[in-house]
């Protein structure tokens, strides 16, 4: 049986912080992939990092960008991942931006930092965020990059999808893998979805179970796609049996839910599930604007 963390930690990218309102809520804010450990004889610990990511894949995004928030007293960044919606707005998770504990300021605009690279060890120039806006009621947020950096394509953002259990989904991230091994390019794995819940403090969510890896360390606000490359959410929570299974639950934002705010808040219009997008297509005409 999975058990869950007895709080959620405020970073999937920032996994130390801890938020006083959820220490009675059996949830856990993880990120970043990880996936399954081959064992040759040896013990889980002594498995040398090269050797512990089996599962999930190196990806290729463009529009999956690193999220690093600049306010370690070492220098060194907490990390999340997000996901370009047009040339100027990022979706995340909300704990990404938010204080060390409930009471604590949201950090300021000044310490967040995109990067439009997959590559973890050498992302390339950074972009300056000049504001950001989180939802009220979920644990998702929008942030605005002071540069335009324009992409190809983008993706659609889902707003009327059916709850399928069962259904196979991809979640992209850039944290740790399985037992914390390091990682040094975005990745992804397949997931399903085996329910769903209204989060006290996520809000709508659907519940996945990993096929070829999961949710870790690092992937907070990693994307999850339908297959045909569509947001479906946002990754928010995972369990405590991270370490030890790399099939734990973990959950996400339900975008579907959102996305009056998304439009609301940057221009941007979400697609009906009816009219599916066709996968490779350039998006860019499908998005007004900001």
């Amino acid at each position: 049986m999975v058990s869950t963390f007895l709080h959620r930690i405020n970073p999937l990218c920032r996994k130390n912080r801890t938020h006083a309102k959820n220490a009675a809520l059996g949830s856990i804010a993880t990120a970043v992939l990880f996936t399954i450990t081959v064992v040759t004889g040896s013990a889980l610990p002594e498995i040398p990092a090269a050797q512990a990511i089996s599962k999930g894949e190196k990806a290729t995004r463009p529009d999956v960008v690193q999220i690093h928030i600049y306010d370690k007293p070492d220098g060194t960044p907490h990390r999340c991942t997000g996901t370009a919606l047009n040339d100027q707005w990022i979706l995340t998770a909300a704990h990404c931006v938010e204080g060390e504990t409930y009471s604590s300021p949201d950090v300021p605009v000044d310490v967040l930092k995109v990067f439009y690279s997959n590559n973890k060890e050498q992302p390339g120039a950074a972009t300056r965020v000049d504001k950001y806006v989180k939802h009220s009621h979920a644990d998702i947020a929008l942030l605005h990059v002071a540069t335009a950096h324009q992409l190809h394509n983008y993706p659609t953002l889902l707003d009327n999808h059916p709850f399928v259990k069962d259904q196979k989904v991809e979640l992209y991230g850039y944290g740790k893998g399985f037992q914390d091994a390091p990682v040094t390019w975005l990745r992804k794995a397949e997931l399903k979805v085996i329910g769903q819940e209204d989060h006290i403090n996520a809000g709508h969510v659907f519940v996945m179970r990993g096929v070829t890896g999961g949710s870790n360390h690092g992937d907070s606000g990693g994307p999850v796609f339908d297959d045909k490359g569509r947001i479906m959410g946002v990754n928010v929570i995972g369990s405590h049996s991270v370490w030890a299974d790399p099939y734990a639950e973990s959950k996400a934002v339900d975008v579907q839910h959102y996305a009056d705010w998304v439009r609301e808040t940057t221009g941007i219009k979400p697609a009906s599930n009816q009219a599916p997008t066709r996968p490779g297509a350039n998006l860019s005409a499908r998005l007004s604007s900001f």
